[in-house]
């Protein structure tokens, strides 16, 4: 009897751990959500992009002022340029998974990370601090774009 409890305990852990590391990676099939990240090691990483500098906003009641369309293994537009408190939406028009991840160079910063995983899925971040946010797609990391934000 004992034997078997520990086979189901060792099941249900593994099964756990599985589930885990499925559910928030565009890789893996996770829909667009939008994740303010804690604040990274290197804060130096990432031009003005403090703690709560950029906030997950509902892209469905959020009237952005700027849009990016992923499409093609590429941001469009590449660069933007908006004030402080502004929201922008991103929009995947491929089949693939793609994801916007700050940071450059295939190095994360932490600062946000959005995962998209069909067609059609969209996210907004609203950035609430001057500076310039760089971003790339984790799976395509020469796919590259910066939010530039005006104080």
């Amino acid at each position: 009897m004992r034997v078997a409890a520990l086979s189901v305990l060792v099941t249900l852990a593994v099964v756990g751990s599985s589930c885990a590391t499925e559910t928030g990676e565009a890789d893996e099939g996770a829909t667009a959500t939008g994740r303010a990240a804690e604040e990274p090691a290197d804060a130096d990483a990432r031009a003005g992009a403090g703690p709560g500098s950029v906030v997950e906003a509902d892209p469905a009641d959020t009237e952005p002022a700027a849009e990016v369309d992923i499409g093609g293994f590429s941001f469009a537009p590449e660069v933007i340029e908006i004030q402080v408190g502004d929201t922008v939406r991103w929009t995947n028009g491929d089949e693939t998974r793609h994801t916007v991840t700050a940071g450059a160079d295939a190095e994360p910063t932490g600062a946000f990370h959005l995962a998209f995983a069909d067609r059609g899925d969209s996210a907004a971040l609203a950035f609430t601090e001057p500076g310039e946010y760089r971003y790339f797609c984790t799976p395509h990391p020469f796919m590259q774009g910066t939010v530039t934000v005006a104080g």
